[in-house]
């Protein structure tokens, strides 16, 4: 399995440093005093709440030889990470009834807020912890059953799905205004990933189905939604990107042709791919090694390739904060002959002929698709390749390898929703338990366009998203600092 790859392509495993870690060696020149480990210091987050246990000289010692009482100075801080376990409780609503003293003026009760559920027993903060245990901590149900059953409940996972489609519904109005937000921009990415449905109409229980992944709208609101369909053929994605236009990032999938021919698509290819058939070509040989330093081999065709993407890369790792058009300057300047030379020798290698199969197939991928591979230097906003759109597969897969299906369409469906709406919260730098608790608790009660409006992932920030989630009904969790003194 390769290792995973960052947003910008590069081998997560390649670019970590080798003191990694709370240690770090510091290199000393001096023959005479040879390198010593150091620790660094490590910093807790500051947004994390501290708890002070204060430790003070007992009473013995509180007085020095002389006699004297000695006197505060100064302290010092150990810091720990503590933990508090997910507590359960019981909100009760209790609608206070008013009657007037003269009796005629009938009864009348409190309202309260609408439930994402009406007449169920799921809160909002708990059908929001169970969404992030399943999709994005990949907890199946019948875990997240096993460990209610610990604290005395009875949550089945039959109930826990329910729970889950019925209220993935409340999430549809959010999903087709991010929709809308998504082909408002020029860019879109999309890819796709598998799923087993158990009870689809008229299919085998071990067919395979999809989830198909779009990401794209304007760099300040981005968007990523995903679809359920039991196909990943060409008329899925054409009606899935009908409404796009500009540029549609993908790798070089048939599937794709068909919109891009009728939308005139720019078609922007994704380098990961293309890539890893090089770094899949290089490993497949067990002499690898030995070869790389040979330039009389078949290997050093794929050692050679993997070279030229490393400084495309590199390159982009540079230019990483650059504007748009400041980016499409540095690849006009620099990206664009490194590509000259690197077909250039591309395609006299495969003039002369390349024995080793692997380094053949990721040759003929990369002279085919040329121009869609280069098609990103035209544009300082296109990436490089489609890892983004691939991480979001990849956070599916994580969970796919614990929860392997879904029961049936519908519940494939409500996975979409739900995967849509925490994936665009963590595009939008939320925490996902927190915004999707504040939309759970929002939906219900909201009676106009422009109430569902305020909750979409860019205009609700992650700071009002974490209030609303802190003001959600819950016991005292932490002691004070007045309580700690009484103990």
């Amino acid at each position: 399995m390769n290792a995973p790859l960052d947003e910008h392509g590069e081998d997560e495993s390649e670019s970590c440093d080798s003191t990694s870690g709370d240690e770090s060696e510091v290199s000393n020149n001096s023959a005479a005093n040879p390198p010593k480990k150091t620790r660094r210091k490590r910093v807790l987050p500051d947004h994390l709440e501290r708890v002070r246990v204060t430790h003070e000289l007992d009473e013995e010692h509180l007085h020095g030889l002389c006699g004297k009482q000695r006197v505060v100075i100064g302290e010092e801080i150990t810091e720990q990470i503590g933990v508090i376990p997910a507590k359960q409780f019981v909100i009760q609503h209790v609608k206070i009834k008013y009657a007037c003293p003269c009796k005629q003026c009938g009864v009348l009760t409190a309202t309260m807020p609408a439930l994402p559920l009406p007449g169920s027993q799921a809160s909002p903060s708990v059908l929001a912890y169970t969404m992030v245990a399943k999709f994005l901590d990949g907890l199946p149900l019948y875990r997240q059953q096993q460990m209610w059953a610990r604290e005395g409940l009875e949550l089945n996972r039959a109930k826990l799905a329910r729970w889950l489609i019925d209220s993935s519904e409340l999430l549809q109005p959010l999903y087709n205004l991010m929709q809308e937000m998504l082909f408002s921009y020029d860019i879109v990415m999309s890819d796709d990933t598998g799923i087993h449905v158990l009870k689809e109409d008229g299919r085998s229980p071990s067919s395979r189905s999809a989830l198909w992944i779009r990401r794209g709208g304007p760099p300040d609101k981005p968007v990523v939604l995903l679809d359920y369909d039991v196909s990943k053929g060409s008329a899925v994605a054409s009606r899935l990107l009908d409404q796009c236009h500009g540029s549609l990032v993908v790798d070089a999938a048939p599937s794709f042709n068909a919109i891009v021919a009728k939308n005139e698509l720019d078609v922007v290819l994704c380098n990961d791919h293309s890539r890893r058939k090089f770094v899949d070509a290089e490993r497949r040989d067990p002499n690898a090694k030995k070869e790389r330093k040979s330039k009389n081999t078949q290997m050093w065709v794929a050692t050679k390739a993997i070279a030229f993407y490393k400084r495309l890369y590199q390159l982009e790792k540079r230019i990483r904060e650059l504007t748009p058009e400041q980016k499409r300057q540095a690849r006009q300047r620099e990206a664009v002959p490194i590509w000259e030379t690197f077909m250039q020798w591309a395609k006299q290698v495969q003039t002369l002929g390349v024995r080793h199969a692997k380094s053949r197939m990721a040759l003929g991928y990369l002279i085919k698709h040329e121009k869609g591979l280069r098609q990103y230097c035209e544009d300082g906003r296109l990436p490089i390749s489609n890892i983004l759109t691939e991480h979001v597969a990849k956070t599916v897969a994580v969970a796919r390898k614990n929860f392997m299906f879904a029961d049936t369409p519908a519940g494939a469906t409500a996975s979409a929703l739900i995967f849509s709406i925490l994936e665009s919260a963590k595009a939008n730098q939320h925490n996902p338990l927190h915004y999707m608790t504040a939309v759970l608790a929002g939906i219900p009660n909201a009676t106009s366009l422009e109430d569902i409006e305020a909750l979409l992932p860019w205009n609700l920030t992650p700071q009002q998203a974490a209030v609303l989630y802190h003001d959600q009904p819950s016991p005292c969790l932490l002691y004070t600092s007045d309580a700690a003194d009484d103990l």
